[in-house]
């Protein structure tokens, strides 16, 4: 009687840790997975370059950046960006020669 209590106890035990294995198995599965399609959608070809507002420092891509060409002797031949339509005005403000 003893021996087919400690029999079905080991079955029972056999039973969990596979099931516990399985899950395991199945969550690095997982992992594995989405860190790929993280890379592959990240190395696609549509990365796009990312600049810096020149008022406040935010990085963002350049589709949404607002652009204005420098003149300036200093920022010859340069870009500035911006963040948005009020960091423009304030750069303006603070150098009206730009």
């Amino acid at each position: 009687m003893k021996s087919l209590l400690l029999l079905v106890i080991a079955f029972g035990v056999f039973l969990l840790v596979r099931f516990i294995m399985k899950r395991v198995n199945e969550i690095q599965q997982d992992e594995t997975t989405s860190s790929r399609d993280a890379q592959n959608n990240y190395h696609d070809g549509n990365a796009e370059r990312m600049i810096t507002c020149a008022e406040c420092g935010l990085r963002l891509p350049e589709s949404e950046a607002i652009l204005l060409d420098a003149t300036t002797s200093v920022e010859a031949n340069q870009q500035l960006a911006f963040c948005s339509q009020e960091h423009k005005r304030l750069y303006l403000e603070k150098h009206p020669d730009a």
